[in-house]
């Protein structure tokens, strides 16, 4: 898991644009779209 990010919110993409990633979409074809968000999430709310 990644912590302290110095990156602000702003600066963070948003939930939308990385899962329209190439490789995300590969992800969420892979594991389903709400396992996908739900990490995807998780990991921008860490940040």
């Amino acid at each position: 898991m990644v912590h302290g990010s110095k990156a602000t919110p702003r600066q963070l993409p948003s939930l939308d644009l990385l899962l329209r990633h190439d490789d995300v979409v590969a992800l969420v074809s892979a594991h389903g779209h709400p396992f996908v968000a739900g990490e995807a999430r998780a990991l921008l709310a860490a940040l």
